[in-house]
């Protein structure tokens, strides 16, 4: 007699990171009198397929095989925070366990554009940017101006997977000539630091009778 008894699985994680691998042990007990070869299925819902992972196993009578299965669980399929129920099973013999985890994702606000300058009519840095969640959660994170090292000036943003922001400003006013070393900040991206330079004699004679080369 030839059967194979999927008999347990293991290993399950509490939780998988979106597009990463979801892994379940399992073992399996060739119950029959004689050697035979089946398919360990793994079959997650929600993934529109019928079969998201498979191995091969070939115990001996009396004995167990044991192997792991894994299957990436996509951000196409499924958002942070949905539970995931799959099933193991043993394709033309005898066994079937089903389980379940959860997904999670993290964002990944990353920036797409920063443009300081000088403002001589309000006499403000001015930083135009944009930023973009390339993560696969949403999230709300702080933007923040940095100048010198200080954070002077923040902007909070709520953005979904895929999102971006439209064009923005962060401004802060200085009353000093000189190099100021301007950054922009979220939790996962930094741009610059670029220099701007302030020099408020260049603009009271650009705007004069005099000129200034």
């Amino acid at each position: 007699i030839k059967a194979l008894e999927l008999t347990s699985i293991s290993g399950v994680p509490n939780a998988v990171e979106l597009n990463s691998d979801l892994t379940v042990d399992y073992t399996v007990e060739n119950i029959g009198s004689e050697s035979t070869s089946g398919t360990v299925q793994l079959k997650i819902t929600g993934t529109g397929t019928n079969v998201d992972a498979s191995d091969t196993v070939n115990p001996s009578s009396g004995n167990d095989a044991t192997g792991t299965l894994s299957a990436t669980l996509s951000s196409d399929d499924f958002s942070s925070g949905d539970t995931v129920n799959f099933e193991v099973t043993m394709d033309q013999y005898f066994g079937s366990v089903t389980d379940s985890t959860t997904a999670t994702g993290s964002a990944n606000f990353q920036i797409k554009s920063f443009n300081p300058s000088f403002d001589s009519s309000s006499d403000e840095i001015v930083v135009d940017w944009e930023v973009m969640n390339q993560g696969n959660a949403e999230a709300t994170q702080d933007v923040e101006l940095v100048i010198d090292n200080d954070v002077k000036a923040t902007q909070q943003e709520t953005l979904g997977p895929g999102d971006s922001t439209d064009t923005q400003t962060l401004s802060h006013g200085v009353s000093a000539d000189g190099t100021y070393s301007v950054e922009l900040k979220t939790n996962d991206d930094t741009a610059g630091p670029q220099d701007v330079v302030v020099d408020e004699s260049f603009f009271e004679l650009s705007s004069g009778s005099v000129g200034y080369d």
